[in-house]
C-alpha cells in the first residue's frame, strides 16, 4: 500500500508577508534571526518558548497503517518532502507569535489527477482539555472569505481528504489527525502571517518554507498560567505535530544599573579571592 502523498509538482514564490506587519529575517544558512534556530542543525527551543513536541522531524505521533508506522509517510534520512518539521510557540509582550518550519508551501498541484494538497489552519486548545476553541488562518482553503492570519473561534471544521491516496479513508487515522481546517468560526482578531523560504533542500527536492503568526494574547482570552495546545496537519494527513504548554512572559531583562552593579561585585569578589590566595 502505497500511502504518499508527495507526487507534487511544487511552483515556489518568492518570499511574502500578510498585511504590514514586519516579513519574516531568515539568514542566508537557514537561521531565523529572531528565533534562534537554524533548521537541521539547531532546533534548540529558543529562550521564551513554551511547549513540549515543537521539534517532530520525521516524526508523527500517529501511527500509520501499512507498516508506515510513526515515521511521516513519505519517509526520509533528512525530512520528507511535504512535511510539518518543527512548531514553536511564545509570548512577546502582549503578542502571541507561533513558528512553524516546514517543506509545505502553501499551495502545490499534484503531477497526476490535478489535486491540491494543503497546509491546515493552525487550531488552539484552551485549557488543553480535547476540544479545539480557536484556529489562526493560514489560507481560506474553503473559500469561506477567511483572511491568513485571522484568529476566529471554532465552529465547524474540515477533515484530512479521503481520496487521492490520502489518509482520510483510514478512520483512526484521520481522528488523530483531524481537524484539517476551518470551515465557520466568528472572527475575533485579524493578526498577521509572515512567510519566508530558504534553499535549504532537506532530501534535495525542495526548500524549507518559515511562517509565523501574530495575534495580540489578549484576545486568546486565557490566563497566563492555563495550558494551551497546538495542532496542525496537511490536507491529506500525512503528518501531524502538536504542541501544548503554559505560556510564559520571558525572562526579564536586566536593568543597566542593575547590570553594571552585578559585574561590580562580581569584579570585587574576583579581586578578593586573589589576595587571599
Amino acid at each position: 500500500m502505497n500511502m504518499k502523498c508527495i507526487t507534487l509538482t511544487l511552483v515556489v514564490v518568492t518570499a511574502f508577508a500578510f498585511s504590514s506587519a514586519q516579513a519574516l529575517i531568515v539568514a542566508t544558512d537557514g537561521r531565523i534571526t529572531d528565533w534562534g534556530i537554524t533548521p537541521f542543525s539547531d532546533w534548540g527551543p529558543p529562550t521564551g518558548t513554551f511547549g513540549d513536541g515543537g521539534t517532530n522531524n520525521d516524526w508523527s505521533p500517529v501511527d500509520y497503517p501499512g507498516g508506515v508506522g510513526h515515521r511521516p509517510s513519505p519517509g526520509g534520512a533528512t525530512g520528507e518532502v511535504f512535511d510539518l518539521e518543527a512548531l514553536y510557540a511564545r509570548l512577546d509582550g502582549n503578542a502571541f507569535e507561533v513558528l512553524l518550519v516546514t517543506s509545505m508551501p502553501l499551495s502545490a498541484a499534484l503531477s497526476t489527477g490535478g489535486y491540491r494538497y494543503r497546509l491546515g489552519d493552525l487550531f488552539l486548545d484552551v485549557g488543553d482539555d480535547g476540544t479545539y476553541d480557536l484556529a489562526l488562518i493560514t489560507q481560506d482553503a474553503g473559500n469561506h472569505g477567511f483572511v491568513a492570519g485571522e484568529l476566529r473561534t471554532v465552529e465547524t471544521t474540515m477533515g484530512v481528504i479521503a481520496n487521492h491516496s490520502g489518509y482520510g479513508g483510514y478512520p483512526g487515522v484521520a481522528a488523530l489527525v483531524n481537524p484539517w481546517t476551518l470551515s465557520s468560526g466568528t472572527l475575533l482578531v485579524t493578526g498577521t502571517l509572515n512567510s519566508a523560504f530558504y534553499a535549504h533542500y532537506a532530501n534535495n527536492t525542495e526548500p524549507t518554507w518559515i511562517y509565523e503568526w501574530s495575534v495580540p494574547f489578549d484576545a486568546l482570552n486565557l490566563p497566563k498560567d492555563s495550558p494551551l495546545g497546538l495542532h496542525m496537519t496537511v490536507e491529506c494527513g500525512n503528518d501531524l505535530i502538536e504542541i501544548s504548554g503554559t505560556p510564559q512572559d520571558p525572562p526579564p531583562i536586566p536593568e543597566p544599573t542593575t547590570a553594571v552593579l552585578t559585574g561590580s561585585a562580581l569584579l570585587a569578589l574576583a579581586r578578593r579571592l586573589r589576595r587571599n590566595a
